[in-house]
């Protein structure tokens, strides 16, 4: 047994291997100490007393899956090797039975609807390894229950990163090596993918002469593959051999491949994506505050995954954003019926997964049963659709009508056959309708009117013997038996005979309770046999429609989207935008959809306006934690919702589509790369001046803040200018560099504006309105003031800032934390003036008003005060 597992570990190194051994599935070496942590288990060994015990942990055969999708949402992989043939002498023969990974779980639990995109890359060295930009990239990806593989062909380095960001798969599979040369994470290439998809599971495995080269499967016969570079073609290998591999004896069909045309999508970077929290929140690493989650209202499964391709995705096709926001408009018009949609969308089942396990043969009675219910729900969808009297203007909904066809012969199959819920197990029996086969309902007859003659036998054998309590009992081991207390033995006639004692009864047999038993149990079993065929049966005849099935399904699932959009329009009063081809973006009262769904009413809204024809480059200026950044991520977030179909947050918005989108926000480093936070911030500047056009949006927040000031400044105009100038794209550029604002008086295409703020008894506060201008002050002490900074270090910092040169070095060449942190004398009047005018002037002018008696004023004297106090404000004025 040991040398089987060792076997299957050899053959499926990336998986954790679960072997049967009797009533359980045990793993040994390795993988019994990490699945015993993962899963806190209890460890023990085999052969305890040697000098080296073999650790082992097991799981009992009847909740295995559970526990399979325990370690998969761990991100590990589990393969399940289960006893097929009979225990006794010698080995027990063992097979895989099934492979579940994080990307690919067809064959686990049945309720999972977890599967997501795997992808597969191959490439062609044409320098040394080092010097990615000169590969020739292949991308392959499917999304396992599609039944259809996607291929991006001659890539450069930045296209296959905006496909890989687009795509975001779960697996990645890797040739071993590409012209004899090994293909890992030595690779830079490969780090940056890792780098960012942080879930990325990488797999390597050979193209060429491995087992499943030979396997059942024609490759070359699929629609599509002969048509594929050779590069493509390999990629295109090794993702069908890895769907092989993981789904053992079965296959899901390929229907065919496409060579993916260049689409007219808005391109989003992995930084770009982190940055905007589009998918999941950058600070707490799960989906709660992302884009993704504010605009999912979906009921079906596919849904989901179709709302999270428009995210990563987003159209710039005018007429199929157009259509989307046309079925918004008219499901708003029919908001009521909508209610009535969603209660059916939650009712249909993952049609495109339960496809896939119809063409693997693993669905099982209950699964079907869904297919069949779904289906019948479908159809009442596209009637209720049809009701609200839709025209061609009602863009996708006229699509949904005229195009989806629903199978009225497999609905009519799977009503006539199953039963309203039938049994998940073959052994349960009721599968099958009584009328589908006539020799269901005389197996059935059998079996029910069976036990009413054990009862018969038991109430005829109680008179017989004169054994009121005797009782005719059934289990599992013993099969049907005769129970007599031991107070009633004397009674028991000669005819019966023992089978077994208790401590408080004796069971026994006779011959006429064991032919009614044989009965008993040929019936069920032959029942049980039956349903095997007839189930099988049906499965073929199913297997017939499992593309109709997808097709419906997607129809569904984009359906379902919209009609979370109309939902989510409704409940946060969003606004359809204007589309056009042009380059002007205008925004009214635009809101954070995340930030204004939380604070209501206490947000504040803002307008933005960039176009060629007058400012296309905004400077925005002002203190911290004034909400530039939020601003700054508004916008973009407003342009994506715009370009998935979706209405936006605003009173009202014109877009001019844009062709991809840039958020440089905020700072971190890459201790794994070796890079600062500065070399980040240059590489992220770098790819922003490359790959921008004049149709691209893009977000600069605090570019050259991570080096000294002189280069920092230096960096920032010089990049700003390049914006200006050759990309001429439209550009909201946050900075506290504030000579930059003078760019407006060199550029016409630059505006300036800056986020208010007021001061009150002395407290700043930021009221988050962005207004035309520069900022006068970045209000730094203010918030330092704000974070807790004792008020002494503040008023030393207050000094230093309105030092001269001379004395500032003067300052600095003292020990720093002396003059720091110890004791700081009380600062002279004068230094008061100097580092707080308005302060100092105004702390004078009210200890001599305090000083002042009125009730011991003459006329002449009070008028003689106000003279001076008044002198005294003059004064002040022209002083500072």
């Amino acid at each position: 047994m040991l040398q089987q597992y060792l076997e299957y570990k050899k053959q499926y190194p990336d998986c954790l291997i679960l072997i049967q051994v009797g009533d359980f599935y045990e793993a040994f070496f390795e993988d019994a100490v990490t699945i015993s942590k993962r899963l806190n288990l209890t460890l023990t060994s085999r052969d305890k007393n040697s000098d080296n015990p073999i650790p082992m942990c097991g799981v009992p055969l009847s909740v295995v899956d559970n526990y399979a999708s325990r370690l998969i949402d761990q991100d590990l992989a589990v393969a399940i090797v289960s006893q097929v043939g009979p225990t006794g002498k010698g080995p027990v023969q063992r097979k895989l039975e099934r492979i579940i990974t994080p990307g690919i779980q067809l064959l686990g639990n049945a309720n999972s609807q977890n599967d997501q995109i795997i992808a597969s890359l191959y490439f062609d060295f044409r320098s040394e390894l080092e010097s990615t930009d000169k590969f020739n990239f292949s991308l392959a990806y499917c999304y396992p229950a599609s039944g259809c593989i996607g291929i991006f062909d001659n890539l450069d380095r930045e296209s296959l990163l905006l496909k890989f960001s687009q795509l975001l798969p779960k697996e990645l599979i890797l040739p071993k090596n590409i012209e004899g040369k090994s293909v890992d994470r030595r690779l830079t290439m490969i780090r940056e993918l890792e780098r960012r998809n942080s879930n990325l599971i990488l797999r390597s495995r050979a193209d060429q002469n491995s087992k499943w080269e030979q396997s059942s499967r024609d490759i070359n016969a699929i629609p599509g593959y002969s048509l594929l570079d050779p590069s493509s073609k390999s990629a295109c290998r090794l993702l069908i051999n890895y769907l092989d591999e993981v789904t053992v004896d079965q296959m899901i069909p390929i229907q065919k491949v496409i060579r993916e045309q260049e689409v007219k999508t808005l391109l989003i970077d992995a930084s770009t994506r982190n940055n905007l929290d589009l998918i999941t929140n950058q600070r707490t690493g799960n989906q709660e505050g992302s884009l993704l989650n504010y605009l999912d209202q979906t009921k079906t499964a596919g849904g989901q995954r179709q709302l999270k391709r428009w995210v990563l995705a987003p159209s710039c096709n005018l007429q199929i954003l157009n259509d989307r926001q046309a079925t918004i408009t008219k499901l708003l018009q029919h908001y009521q019926e909508t209610e009535n949609f969603s209660l059916i969308l939650e009712k249909i089942s993952d049609l495109e997964r339960l496809a896939t396990r119809i063409e693997l043969q693993v669905i099982n009675p209950r699964e079907l049963a869904s297919v069949r219910d779904s289906l019948l729900f479908i159809k009442q969808l596209k009637n209720l659709t049809a009701d609200l009297n839709i025209d061609s203007a009602a863009g996708f909904l006229n699509t949904f009508v005229t195009e989806l066809v629903i199978p009225e012969k497999l609905i009519t199959l799977l009503v006539e056959s199953l039963q309203s819920e039938p049994a998940v197990l073959f052994n349960d029996g009721n599968i099958f309708n009584d009328s589908y086969h006539p020799d269901l309902t005389y197996f059935r007859n059998l079996k029910t009117n069976g036990q009413a003659l054990i009862k018969q036998l038991e109430e005829a054998e109680k008179i017989k013997t004169n054994i009121s309590s005797l009782k005719i009992r059934y289990n599992n081991l013993q099969g049907y038996f005769l129970e007599v207390t031991k107070a009633n033995l004397d009674k028991v006639p000669e005819h019966f005979i023992r089978k077994q004692s208790t401590v408080s009864s004796e069971r026994f047999y006779t011959p006429e309770l064991k032919k009614l038993e044989e009965d008993l149990v040929s019936a069920e079993s032959k029942l049980i046999n039956l349903e095997r065929e007839l189930f099988q049966e049906l499965r073929n005849k199913v297997l017939l429609y499992s593309q109709e099935l997808r097709v419906v399904y997607q129809l569904v699932a984009e359906l379902d989207v919209l009609i979370g959009f109309t939902r989510l329009s409704e409940q946060e009063d969003l606004v359809a935008p204007k589309l056009q081809e042009h380059s002007q973006i205008m925004i009214q009262q635009g809101r954070h959809p995340i930030l204004s769904q939380m604070l209501k009413n206490d947000f504040v809204c803002n307008d933005l306006f960039l176009s060629p024809k007058a400012a296309n480059c905004m400077i925005l200026t002002g203190p911290n934690m004034g909400g530039k950044s939020t601003y700054l991520r508004q916008a973009a977030l407003i342009v994506i919702m715009a370009q998935i179909g979706s209405f936006v947050p605003a009173e009202s918005a014109e877009i001019g589509l844009v062709d991809r989108i840039f958020a440089r926000i905020g700072a971190s480093d890459d201790l794994m790369e070796g890079d600062s936070t500065f070399m980040l911030e240059m590489k992220e500047a770098s790819e922003i001046i490359r790959s921008s056009t004049e149709r691209s949006l893009i977000l600069v927040d605090e570019l050259g803040r991570g080096t000294s000031t002189t280069d920092g400044y230096a960096i920032a105009q010089a990049v700003l200018e390049w914006l200006i100038i050759e990309t001429k794209a439209r550009t909201l550029f946050a900075t506290h560099f504030h000579q930059l604002t003078q760019l407006a008086n060199q550029y016409p295409e630059v505006c300036n504006y800056s986020v208010a703020s007021v001061d009150i008894d002395e407290q700043v506060l930021f009221t988050h309105e962005i207004v035309p201008g520069p900022a006068n002050n970045s209000y730094g002490l203010e918030v330092a003031k704000l974070a807790g900074l004792p008020r002494k270090l503040l008023e030393r910092a207050a000094l230093i800032i309105n030092s001269t040169p001379v004395e500032t070095n003067r300052m600095l060449s003292a020990s720093s934390q002396i003059t720091l942190f110890s004791e700081v004398a009380k600062p002279s009047v004068k230094e008061l003036q100097k580092a707080f005018p308005k302060k100092a002037f105004l702390e004078s002018l009210e200890k001599k008003i305090k000083e002042i008696d009125p009730n011991q004023l003459s006329p002449r004297k009070a008028l003689e005060i106000i003279y001076q106090l008044n002198e005294q404000v003059h004064a002040d004025s022209k002083e500072n």
